[in-house]
């Protein structure tokens, strides 16, 4: 996994390609892509929606994290990634692209939003390193359910935990 990338809010579309949005997002990020960069590409099923989110496999880390630090500086620089970018059908909701998690740990990511909902925490962000939360400047790694229901000091989501 520490090629792969998911990327989320993108709509389905009939008889999509694939490969050819993640050439275009490369595009508009600036990165150069030869073929033989994409190992892998597809769009996974989603029990939540129609939509699914799109996993990309890379030859190298390098090229990876090239795409995940472009898709950064845009959103730091105000400027998100939409997917009317991708293609000008598309609504203009923000574009993502993350390192793939594991199962638990998207689990994990999840709880540590909603955790995150609660307090008042200013960032939450995931990466292959770990689960990360910052608040009032300092910043949480989250490493398994015990961390996170520490951080649940006042039990507000503990349905949540079961």
């Amino acid at each position: 996994m520490v090629n792969n990338i998911e990327i989320y809010g993108i709509p389905k579309t009939s008889n999509e390609n694939v490969y050819g949005i993640v050439k275009t997002i490369a595009r508009i990020l600036n990165c150069e892509l030869s073929s033989d960069d994409i190992v892998y590409s597809s769009r996974k099923r989603s029990h939540h929606n129609n939509e699914g989110n799109i996993v990309v496999q890379f030859n190298s880390k390098t090229v990876k994290d090239l795409l995940i630090n472009s898709v950064k500086s845009r959103y730091k620089l105000n400027n998100p990634l939409t997917a009317k970018d991708i293609n000008p059908n598309f609504s203009n909701s923000k574009v993502y692209l993350n390192d793939q998690l594991t199962q638990y740990n998207k689990k994990l990511f999840w709880l540590a939003r909603e955790v995150t909902k609660c307090y008042d925490y200013e960032y939450k962000w995931a990466n292959l390193t770990g689960i990360f939360m910052a608040k009032q400047g300092q910043i949480f790694k989250i490493s398994n359910l015990e961390e996170l229901q520490k951080l649940d000091v006042e039990k507000k989501i503990n349905a949540l935990w079961e």
